[in-house]
């Protein structure tokens, strides 16, 4: 019989119903008539790129075609080759929102600083109230005054230049901007009970609200929105992942996942990240002080996690699309990387790829598990072992639960060595029986994951 592996990470409050989880990894659909219709394909991995300054990198944005990277205390104009050049000082420790127009603008926790490619300088007039974040929009810098329902605007293409009359307030419902975000020359505004949606209209005061631009959600986490598929994606007020389509808020979200979030200690600090690589494009939710990662397909609309080893949550901290680079940055140092599906590894650090079986049952019956097979892409890569020095194929570990508490010992078994084309890694032993088992399998070892199928010899006993 087929054996359902997962395809969607779903691991229940009751182990028993499902304790299905796919971690670095992801399925692919595939066409009618192929061998496998979900095969599971590893996340791409990380290889080194660049430094810059001293770390940890708080955001990063391309302006003026290069990337501008806040390490420290300080901002880099990073060029294609790499290569860093020092554009002045960042106050703070804390993560960095930034929006691009003429100026780049820089927000730190409630202070902002500009530069136009040579030097930093604050946002300083006498109206400037702080801000909770920023955005750009038509030539203007929108300010929303931290802990309030109302935002600011700059005076055309200067982001530093306010009048203290150019303001207006998201008063849909008397709660503060959490952030905001440009989006089909829309600009939302992101509170905690609603979100607002504002567009650009000229005139005195050059925004305003859509008549039917109010949200009946709010946002649980500032970093969390991101923009992916002609949509915004977010983390809201309700503990789900929603997405903002046609301006029609939608949760993508499992109820698995959000019984998940409900306990967590801490979501605010949820970042969100948005990627579209080898036409695959997925947001991706880290929550860094549980140290978790949730990672949603558009392709398929399923969910995956990703795992860094040692560490629990993706290690990377945010993303940049620069010149066909897609790269990233380390949460805690001053690495930029890039993500390659052919790298195995993050940054020369090991990536465990696993995948968790749905039960496999029969009612409330005994099911003898005679053997199991297991379809891999084989036959590319060898791996030579750090005891012996042999030339084998990667090591695939497998073990199993028959309880949805307790696992067994893992069964260690190899992938073909380079050439060995027709390999089927498989367990031709008695595996004994259950009434409901779960099988898990996992890789560490830098080769390329693909996994076809699975299927085992199981037959029917009595009760």
């Amino acid at each position: 019989m087929d054996i359902p592996f997962a395809i969607n990470s779903y691991l229940s409050r009751s182990r028993p119903i499902s304790q299905q989880r796919l971690v670095n990894g992801y399925v692919e659909k595939t066409q009618e008539g192929a061998k496998s219709q979900i095969p599971v394909f590893n996340t791409p991995g990380i290889k080194a790129w660049t430094t810059v300054g001293d770390g940890p990198i708080r955001g990063a944005a391309v302006f003026k075609g290069k990337i501008y990277v806040v390490s420290g205390t300080e901002l880099y104009a990073v060029d294609s080759g790499g290569l860093s050049s020092l554009v002045g000082d960042i106050p703070g420790a804390e993560r960095c929102t930034m929006a691009v127009g003429n100026f780049l603008v820089i927000q730190t926790e409630t202070f902002a600083y500009y530069t136009g490619g040579a030097g930093t300088l604050p946002v300083a007039d006498p109206d400037f109230q702080g801000a909770s974040s920023v955005a750009w929009l038509g030539g203007y810098y929108i300010y929303p005054k931290p802990n309030t329902d109302v935002f600011y605007v700059s005076q055309a293409e200067a982001p530093s230049d306010i009048d203290a009359f150019d303001y207006a307030s998201a008063e849909a419902m008397p709660d503060n901007i959490v952030t905001s975000i440009v989006d089909h020359n829309d600009l939302i505004l992101f509170g905690d009970q609603v979100t607002e949606i504002w567009a650009l209209r000229g005139g005195t005061f050059p925004f305003i609200r859509l008549q039917n631009g109010v949200l009946e959600y709010g946002c649980a986490a500032k970093h969390s929105p991101a923009k992916l598929d002609n949509s915004v994606f977010w983390l809201s007020n309700d503990k789900s992942v929603r997405v903002l389509r046609d301006n029609i808020p939608q949760r993508v979200s499992t109820d698995v996942m959000d019984t998940a979030f409900e306990g967590y200690g801490k979501i605010d600090d949820a970042i969100g990240i948005s990627m579209v690589i080898d036409g695959r494009a997925t947001y991706t939710l880290i929550f860094p002080t549980e140290g978790k990662t949730w990672q949603f397909s558009v392709n398929t609309g399923l969910w995956n996690e990703l795992e860094s080893y040692n560490i629990g949550r993706w290690r990377v901290d945010g993303y940049i699309n620069y010149q066909g680079k897609h790269l990233v940055w380390d949460a805690t140092t001053n690495r930029l990387g890039e993500l390659d599906k052919d790298v195995y590894t993050e940054w020369g650090e090991q990536v465990v790829w696993t995948a968790t079986s749905a039960p496999v049952v029969n009612g409330n019956k005994w099911l003898f598990h005679n053997s199991l097979y297991l379809d891999f892409e084989t036959g590319d890569t060898s791996v030579v072992d750090a005891v012996t020095g042999d030339d084998r194929g990667a090591a695939l570990m497998i073990r199993w639960s028959d309880d949805a508490k307790n696992w067994g010992p893992a069964y260690q078994r190899y992938l073909g060595r380079v050439g060995e084309y027709s390999e089927r890694v498989s367990i031709n032993q008695s595996l004994g029986r259950a009434k409901n088992r779960v099988y898990e399998i996992s890789i560490s070892d830098p080769v390329r994951r693909r996994f076809i199928a699975a299927e085992g010899d199981i037959s029917p006993g009595g009760y």
